[in-house]
């Protein structure tokens, strides 16, 4: 097969002239997109950036053609992969409509400096074949870290969740987790390529060494998944959790005189759940994110005492609000815990979306920008990650896309290191009903799904709109409710494995370890390493 694509590759060589070679670029960054959710072909993926690796970086072309060239496929890549940002922005077109070229271009733009400053890097400083194809995957991996922790924190699209349809293959974000699962898949692509470019120029042993390595990695990925998977059973608590998916669109929940309606409808829905043919009460339910349609305060006594008639004795109530806290008046973007008690347990949200839930620097805007943001509210953060005691379970909850940060919303034990022993199930509520039935709330499942897989803990997921699952600790979907669509799932809760993850206790250490001895093996064959390669041939 790889010859093959080498044989397709080969031919795009008629595509001379620098139109056609960008034409080209972005062709193969679209169909890069291909390899995520919702599509989950993965071979596309590879395939485009084993292109991106062949025939731009390794290409002896000048400065200005490799820079334009990587940029369209960087930009195309984003874009097609992104394109669901610019949903929300045509709910209110008239307003919002002239934000919607920032979100098809500019943030895909951004984002492509990943790309470019990685392969302007390994192509400067390394010279090789040899050298890039080592380089090349700690380099990107390096700034993919960079990229989802410090500019705007959107660490989203990463190669490894282009894995996300293969189970066996995910197993191993349970050693290293997303970094270190995008760094293997990009050492894998830049072994195609390189594989692909040394047979081009007749050097057959070379050719087959790279492909050799490159197939030794997915052997590597796929018998240990197959070798932690082997006679897996779920295993259950005596918890039994409720969640309930009403799938109510944004335009619905933006439409205040639908409140009480919508609220109505959680209402019912709970309701059915402890009526179900299981005919087993739930011991808590579980409502999406900003479910209770109202700004939340712990003194709203009728509120309360109606979210408390649905729930049976001594069953609680886990549901996402705009919470106001009655003494600092600061508002948030919560989860509450309500039970038959007076006490209400509460979640702050701490990773709020720029650009959604706060406007950064919104004061230094320019007059016209800040009057088409002036309809977006800036939520205050929350204190810290916190674990709640919940029956007999110890709890951690996520709102929206603070799941796509690994560990971050794990709190920190005595060591300083995410308490994730201490943990016994995570909790994500989520609304991508802003996004509607585009490829978002199946590339949020996924990665919510990389979370469970990466500690070793089960993660219920409540969405508004979709996608609601519940996932054992091997990433197993055990029960899912389809987007658009309303229902409730009534299931146990699966028990966390036992002795937890290896990812679980060393974070993105070994991920660190792996970019430093792939930047010192590139360095080594610049330096000494040449003449043995060379004696090969």
């Amino acid at each position: 097969m790889t010859y093959k694509c080498c044989a397709y590759l080969k031919n795009c060589k008629k595509y001379s002239s620098p139109r056609s070679r960008y034409g080209m670029c972005c062709l193969m960054g679209l169909l890069g997109s291909a390899g995520f959710a919702q599509y989950n072909i993965t071979a596309m993926f590879l395939l485009s950036f084993a292109y991106l690796f062949a025939k731009i970086i390794c290409n002896k072309d000048k400065h200005r053609n490799f820079a334009w060239s990587t940029f369209w496929f960087s930009v195309f890549f984003y874009a097609s992969n992104l394109y669901w940002l610019a949903f929300p922005l045509t709910l209110d077109f008239r307003t919002h409509g002239i934000l919607i070229p920032v979100a098809l271009i500019l943030i895909p733009s951004f984002l492509s400096l990943q790309i470019i400053v990685a392969a302007f890097v390994t192509r400067k400083y390394f010279h090789t074949i040899h050298q890039q194809a080592l380089a090349f995957p700690a380099i990107i991996g390096v700034m993919l870290y960079i990229f989802g922790h410090f500019p705007i924190e959107f660490p989203w699209i990463l190669p490894g969740y282009a894995w996300c349809c293969h189970e066996v293959f995910l197993q191993t974000l349970s050693i290293y987790g997303i970094y270190g699962l995008s760094v293997i898949t990009m050492s894998m692509i830049t072994s195609m390529g390189a594989s692909y470019v040394f047979y081009n120029e007749g050097k057959v042993k070379s050719a087959a060494i790279a492909l050799a390595l490159s197939l030794l990695l997915l052997l590597g990925m796929s018998s240990y998944g197959l070798m932690r998977l082997h006679n897996h059973q779920t295993k259950y608590t005596n918890i039994r959790a409720g969640v309930v998916q009403c799938n109510l669109s944004q335009e619905e929940k933006n439409d205040e005189s639908l409140d009480y309606a919508n609220l109505l409808r959680h209402l019912h829905s709970s309701n059915l759940l402890n009526f179900s043919e299981k005919s087993k009460e739930v011991d808590f339910i579980i409502w999406p994110e900003a479910s209770i349609p109202y700004l939340y305060r712990d003194d709203m006594v009728a509120l309360n005492a109606r979210l408390r008639s649905i729930l049976p004795d001594k069953s609680y109530l886990i549901a996402g609000t705009v919470r106001e806290d009655v003494f600092t008046a600061k508002t948030h973007n919560s989860a509450i815990i309500i039970g038959h008690d007076k006490n209400i347990l509460k979640y702050d949200k701490i990773h709020l979306v720029p650009f959604g839930e706060y406007i950064p620097c919104r004061k230094y805007l320019p007059a016209q920008i800040s009057s088409i943001a002036s309809n977006i509210g800036d939520f205050d953060v929350g204190c810290a990650p916190k674990i709640l005691q919940l029956k007999e379970l110890s709890i951690i909850l996520c709102i929206c896309y603070e799941c796509v940060f690994p560990l971050e919303f794990i709190p920190k034990n005595a060591k300083g290191c995410p308490d994730v022993e201490n943990v016994d199930l995570m909790i994500n509520l989520t609304n991508d009903a802003w996004f509607g039935q585009t490829s978002e709330p199946f590339q949020h499942l996924q990665i919510c799904r990389s979370r469970a897989i990466e500690c070793g803990i089960p993660l219920i997921r409540a969405a508004n709109f979709g996608i609601s699952a519940i996932f054992d600790g091997y990433g197993i979907e055990l029960a899912s409710i389809a987007i658009n669509t309303a229902g409730t799932i009534n299931a146990f809760v699966p028990k966390k494995i036992p002795g937890g993850t290896i990812y679980a206790k060393y974070g993105d250490t070994i991920f660190w370890i792996m970019v430093l001895l792939l930047l010192a093996t590139a360095i080594f064959v610049k330096y000494v390493g040449s003449i043995a390669w060379r004696s090969i041939e």
